[in-house]
């Protein structure tokens, strides 16, 4: 069983995740690779190749290089890696983040 977290401390972690993942998405990738070779399903390679899909529909690549491609597949393949990763946190439909509503008070007249 996966000890409890508070909903302030998960928003917290996360908000520090959403800080730290920009400056780090090539180990993401690289991460999501090898997580890739190690895994005989072989959905997560079928997903990135969906999403690559689904961009040259929208956009049109004959204008990016090979490189440029690549880097695109990287940043899928970290994104896909961040989506899993946050859908093996369990939460209970009690659990909501902390929603900070601040009233806006007119100053003068």
């Amino acid at each position: 069983m996966q000890k409890s977290m508070k909903r302030r401390d998960f928003a917290k972690a996360v908000a520090a995740g959403a800080v730290v993942v920009p400056l780090n998405e090539g180990g993401i990738a690289e991460k999501a690779e090898a997580q890739e070779k190690t895994e005989s399903d072989e959905s997560p390679r079928a997903e990135v190749d969906l999403l690559m899909e689904l961009v040259k529909q929208r956009y049109s690549l004959d204008e990016f290089t090979e490189e440029e491609l690549d880097a695109i597949r990287g940043r899928l393949k970290g994104k896909l890696a961040n989506s899993r990763q946050l859908g093996e946190f369990a939460l209970e439909n009690s659990q909501e983040p902390a929603f900070v509503y601040p009233v806006f008070r007119r100053t003068g007249g």
